[in-house]
């Protein structure tokens, strides 16, 4: 009872002679109890205040899930004036725009969120991320048993690419009762010129989704893919996933489950499969460049969306992962079950370099898989 009242003293003395806001303080200043942290983020919150501004860019986030997760985070920590800025870019050209920014001392991105680990890796080793401990790191504790954590830096959630298809579709065609459990039931001559996949020299995240079939499929998965399928490339998961609600591409390998979510909710039958021999899951996270221009804004994002509050507003506005906190419900176990429930394909992410992935991106080309057209 003592502490409760000493815990309301603190705060109504931060809300008096702290920082004026029009009405309440903010949800996080309400919620935390530690006399400590409070003041370390009402201090960050200041600073934010004066930079301003905040740009991020990421992959997997889409625009629209973007600005929800904005929202909330501006209401959160009592920001609303707060300018935020997102760029939705593939994992290659968002690599290609960062180290050209470093190269001209002019960063303009402060956090970027990506699946990306070799090149995050070689970022951490030229020094090139800024080191922060964000105290919510340690409650991801899923991503840090996976290893798939790296202290001061990131800890990281995960997300797949696996086979989708459209059963309409594929039924039109006269290819019906159709139950994959395996990769190889995907090298069928009936798929000649259905199937897509992402394109690996557009994006680390392909690239390492590839390896990993390379590895417990071997070379020649490839190879047949290519003589007998013939697949074409798309450059992000929504194009393969509009091509497989349109049918132009029924069937996709590196779909994944929220674009078999979104497909169902426009009422198209589509099927997420996990083979048997295994998904990968992909570390997936922000990372905040040594020379942001915003420092404390990404300080304050990286907790927000590290923290319980954070990752079920990144869940709620449907950029679903297979997040490295425990205890979060996903929406459908179906497609998104719980991390220790899925059959992962083992990864040693460290052995992901950017000579790996020059490796695989010259398998595919040996196989004749391109563009379409």
């Amino acid at each position: 009872m003592l502490q409760k009242l000493l815990n309301a003293i603190v705060l109504g003395a931060l809300v008096c002679a702290g920082p004026v806001w029009a009405n309440d303080p903010p949800p996080i200043i309400k919620n935390e109890q530690n006399a400590a942290e409070r003041d370390r983020v009402l201090k960050l919150i200041e600073e934010a205040k004066k930079e301003g501004s905040f740009h991020w860019a990421g992959v997997f986030i889409e625009p629209e899930e973007a600005k929800k997760i904005q929202d909330e985070f501006k209401v959160y920590y009592g920001l609303p004036n707060l300018k935020m800025e997102y760029s939705f870019v593939g994992s290659g050209p968002l690599a290609v725009q960062v180290e050209q920014q470093i190269k001209a001392n002019k960063t303009n991105f402060d956090i970027v969120w990506a699946s990306a680990w070799s090149w995050f890796k070689d970022l951490h080793k030229r020094g090139e991320l800024l080191e922060y401990h964000s105290p919510y790191y340690d409650q991801y504790t899923l991503s840090k048993k996976a290893g798939l954590s790296l202290d001061g830096y990131w800890a990281s959630d995960a997300r797949t690419y696996q086979p989708m298809y459209n059963v309409k579709v594929l039924a039109q065609k006269g290819i019906t009762n159709f139950d994959p459990k395996s990769w190889n039931d995907f090298l069928d001559p009936r798929f000649a010129g259905l199937v897509s996949l992402g394109d690996v020299n557009q994006s680390f995240s392909f690239a390492e989704m590839a390896e990993s079939i390379r590895r417990t499929n071997g070379e020649e998965f490839f190879i047949k893919l290519g003589q007998i399928v013939k697949p074409v490339y798309f450059s992000k998961t929504a194009e393969g996933r509009s091509w497989v609600g349109s049918g132009e591409f029924p069937i996709t390998l590196m779909g994944h489950g929220k674009n078999t979510s979104v497909l169902r909710k426009q009422n198209i039958d589509v099927k997420l499969v996990f083979p048997t021999e295994g998904i990968l899951l992909m570390p997936d996270t922000p990372v905040i460049l040594k020379k942001a221009p915003h420092p404390n804004v990404s300080r304050l994002f990286m907790d927000f969306v590290r923290s319980a509050h954070g990752v079920e507003t990144v869940k709620n506005s449907g950029a679903e992962l297979f997040f490295g906190r425990p205890g979060v419900k996903t929406s459908d176990p179906e497609l998104f079950p719980a991390w220790e429930d899925v059959k992962a394909i083992p990864m040693d992410w460290d052995s992901s370099t950017p000579e790996t992935i020059k490796k695989i991106r010259d398998l595919m080309k040996k196989a004749g898989i391109g563009k379409a057209g």
